[in-house]
């Protein structure tokens, strides 16, 4: 994100907050990037994450689009286990919020859909040993995932994750991990709030489709805290967490790509479930 950044702004002039951007000369320096983690999928995505005064921004612009990307599996051998958990969750939580997002096409499905049949199985394998095959498919899935999102943007389990790795310092991956098992509950049983730019049917086919792949059952979330105590990010938030701010923080851009309607009330619920109690 930072040399996708640096080039950007060596080309165009403009504000981050209010996200209006203008081309300040006719050339543009060349992007290569290579990326030595299987994660965000940075490599194929036209936005870039930056801070200011403690809050962060996605810098969304087709100026920010690399010119090409080398996908080379051997540069992310040997990644620590936790590094690998937390970058291979976000790609696999891309590619689900991607089918779920109200932004959804049949490309990003396909995508999507190529990215969590890589990763899904290929990351506890990941984590647990550092085998060839599994990493291999761990940076094509990533791949995928970031050329879903490109076209969909991400859902709400991003847009409440920023503030758990700005003010508590939780990896981004790990930090969307935390309300995971919350919303794939949510966004699979709540038809009744759906988004009604949303067709009923096609949502269902489309959670169908998700519930097939992930082999869900009648209790997703159960399934989702299993899946990550595996791969070693069994949600749990700090004891001092701001719940309310938490709440209050959340990335309204990325908010409005989710297809049900979040109620505040009951994922606050949620998150005092997972937080921490102070040792006695």
């Amino acid at each position: 994100d930072m040399a996708k950044l640096i080039r950007f702004f060596l080309c165009f002039n403009g504000d981050i907050e209010s996200a209006a951007y203008k081309a300040n000369n006719d050339v543009r320096i060349p992007l290569i990037c290579i990326p030595t983690t299987a994660g965000t999928g940075a490599e194929t995505t036209q936005f870039a994450v930056v801070y200011k005064n403690g809050k962060k921004y996605s810098v969304d612009h087709t100026g920010v689009l690399p010119d090409y990307a080398f996908v080379v599996p051997k540069y992310t051998y040997g990644n620590p286990a936790y590094l690998t958990a937390c970058s291979g969750f976000d790609a696999l939580a891309q590619a689900i919020e991607s089918i779920w997002s109200i932004r959804a096409t049949a490309e990003s499905i396909e995508y999507a859909q190529k990215a969590i049949t890589l990763i899904y199985r290929a990351l506890p394998i990941a984590v647990n040993g550092d085998v060839p095959t599994a990493r291999n498919a761990l940076s094509h899935g990533s791949w995928l995932s970031g050329k879903a999102i490109n076209i969909t943007r991400t859902t709400a389990p991003h847009a409440y994750s920023y503030i758990f790795t700005s003010k508590y310092g939780i990896p981004h991956g790990h930090a969307v991990a935390l309300t995971f098992p919350f919303f794939i509950r949510w966004n699979i049983e709540r038809l009744d709030l759906l988004n009604n730019v949303l067709s009923y049917n096609e949502y269902s086919k489309r959670i169908a489709l998700l519930q097939n792949m992930l082999d869900l059952n009648d209790t997703p979330e159960q399934q989702c805290y299993s899946y990550l105590a595996e791969i070693g990010l069994t949600p749990s938030i700090p004891y001092e967490t701001d719940i309310d701010a938490v709440l209050a923080s959340v990335n309204t851009i990325r908010l409005k790509n989710n297809p049900i309607e979040v109620d505040n009330s009951e994922l606050k619920k949620y998150l005092v479930q997972i937080q921490k109690q102070p040792h006695n």
